[in-house]
């Protein structure tokens, strides 16, 4: 039991049934040296353009950075009918076009409806 909720079987069936393909995307560290500040911020600033406005198109639904200095830069997850779709926004983005980021993209599964807190 979670918040009063008893989580039988048909529930959890119910769930999983409403499943919905989604593309979830994973942004690494690119090839590209990051030895001019004043380039990376340009850049840095039309690729959150980039993705606030497919935010705001309802085709980007999560996303953000990891906030430590890794290899994995920032996740995506795409609410879009096609990889197609998915792949041409991801390889429009200035940052992967520029080389400091490289992406990894994979279908995934969610639940409509599922937000963050």
């Amino acid at each position: 039991m979670v918040s009063g909720k008893l989580i039988t079987a048909d529930y959890v069936s119910a769930e999983v049934a409403r499943g919905k393909e989604y593309f979830l995307v994973l942004l690494h560290r690119g090839p590209r040296e990051r030895n001019d500040p004043a380039l990376l911020e340009e850049i840095q600033y039309k690729h959150l353009q980039h993705l606030f406005a497919l935010r705001e198109a309802g085709k980007l639904v999560v996303n953000g950075p990891c906030l430590n200095d890794a290899q994995l830069r920032g996740i995506c997850i795409f609410a879009v009918s096609t990889p197609g779709e998915v792949n041409r926004y991801v390889a429009a983005d200035p940052m992967i076009k520029a080389g400091f980021l490289t992406p990894e993209i994979y279908p995934w599964m969610g639940l409509p409806g599922d937000a963050l807190p």
